[in-house]
C-alpha cells in the first residue's frame, strides 16, 4: 500500500528588519492565507521573500545537503528585492530554512545570501514541490519571450506564463498516460478501472470548470487538443493566445493548480484578481481547491472579492503582523 504523504507547508514565517524599519511574525494556515493591506505596505515583498527562501531551501533540501552547493549558492549575488536583515521559514515537518542578507548594496539592489538549513527532522525522501505564478511584475519582457520561443503567438509576459503551464500541461497527461499503462500492463486488477477512473477525474473537472467558465462566451474546451485551446459555435479553433487578459491568467492559474498533480505544494499568488471579473475573483480560491485539496495558498490581494465564499477567516492583515 502506498503510504500516504506527509503534507509540507510554511508554518511560520519571521522577517526582520523590513526596509531597516519592521520586523514580522506570522504563523500561517495549512490550507489558504490571505495577506491583505494598503499599497506600499510590503504585501508583494513578503511574497518574493517566501519565494526566496523556499527557491533556496528546495535546492540544498535536493542536493542532500551538499555543502559545494550551498557555498555555490551563498557567493552568488542576487536580487535584494526585499531588504531585510533576514528571513526564516519553518515548514510543519520542523526543517528551517534562514536566510541572512549581507554585503547589500541598497541603491543598486544587490547583495549574498548567507543561507542555513536545520535537518534535524529531514527525513531522506522529503520533497518540497513548489509553484510560483505572479500576476503582476512578471521579469520577462515580451520581446525575450518572442525570441527564446520562435513563435509569433507568444506576444506577451502572460502569453509566456501561459507557455509555460501549456507545456506543464501536457506533461502532466503524459504521466497521467504513463501510469495508466502501468495498470493496463500489471493485468487484471479488481480495482484497476476504478484507479484508471481516479487518473482521469481531475483532467475531466479542469475541462467542466473551464467550459462553465467561459459558457458566457460561447466557448468550449477542444479536448481533442493537447494542449487547452476552444471550440467557438461555429466550430472554429480558438488557441489559447487569442483570449482576453482575464481568461489567460485564470487559465494559466487553473493549468498550474492541475499540474501539481494533487501532491502538497506550496501557491503563491500576487494579486490574482488583476484583470478577472468579479465572479471569478469570488470562485478562484475554491476552483484552485477543487484541483489541488493539498495546496497550501498564499495570496496577496486588494479584492474584497476573493473573500467572500467562505474565506474571511484566513485573512492576515499586514499592519498586524
Amino acid at each position: 500500500m502506498m503510504q500516504e504523504q506527509q503534507q509540507n507547508y510554511i508554518k511560520q514565517v519571521t522577517i526582520k528588519g523590513l526596509w531597516d524599519k519592521f520586523d514580522l511574525d506570522w504563523e500561517l494556515n495549512p490550507d489558504v492565507n490571505i495577506l491583505a493591506g494598503g499599497n506600499g505596505m510590503g504585501k508583494s515583498t513578503v511574497l518574493r521573500i517566501l519565494k526566496y527562501n523556499l527557491l533556496l531551501c528546495k535546492i540544498a533540501i535536493d542536493a542532500n545537503q551538499s555543502e559545494e552547493l550551498k557555498k555555490e549558492v551563498q557567493d552568488k549575488s542576487y536580487e535584494v528585492h526585499t531588504f531585510v536583515d533576514s528571513s526564516i521559514i519553518e515548514l510543519c515537518n520542523g526543517v528551517i530554512c534562514s536566510v541572512i542578507s549581507k554585503n547589500v548594496d541598497k541603491e543598486k539592489g544587490t547583495g549574498q545570501a548567507q543561507i542555513s538549513i536545520d535537518t534535524k527532522k529531514l527525513e531522506e525522501d522529503f520533497e518540497l514541490q513548489s509553484s510560483f505564478f505572479t500576476a503582476i511584475d512578471l521579469p520577462l519582457k515580451a520581446l525575450e519571450a518572442v525570441q527564446k520561443l520562435s513563435d509569433h503567438r507568444v506576444k506577451t509576459d502572460l502569453d509566456w506564463e501561459l507557455h509555460h503551464a501549456q507545456i506543464a500541461y501536457i506533461n502532466y497527461q503524459l504521466n497521467i498516460g504513463r501510469e495508466r499503462d502501468e495498470i493496463l500492463d500489471r493485468g487484471i486488477e479488481e480495482d484497476a478501472m476504478k484507479k484508471i477512473q481516479a487518473l482521469r477525474k481531475p483532467r475531466l473537472l479542469l475541462i467542466e470548470i473551464l467550459n462553465k467558465l467561459f459558457e458566457e462566451t460561447n466557448k468550449k474546451v477542444d479536448i481533442d487538443s493537447n494542449e487547452i485551446s476552444f471550440l467557438l459555435d461555429n466550430k472554429e479553433k480558438l488557441h489559447a493566445y487569442k483570449l482576453s487578459a482575464g481568461e489567460k491568467q485564470i487559465l494559466t492559474i487553473l493549468l498550474r493548480a492541475i499540474c501539481q498533480n494533487q501532491q502538497p505544494a506550496i501557491f503563491i499568488l500576487d494579486e490574482p484578481e488583476a484583470s478577472l471579473h468579479i465572479d471569478w475573483q469570488k470562485k478562484l480560491i475554491g476552483l484552485i481547491r477543487q484541483l489541488n485539496p493539498n495546496v497550501q495558498l498564499i495570496i496577496a490581494t486588494h479584492s474584497p472579492a476573493i473573500l467572500t465564499e467562505g474565506w474571511f477567516n484566513k485573512v492576515f492583515n499586514i499592519q498586524d503582523l
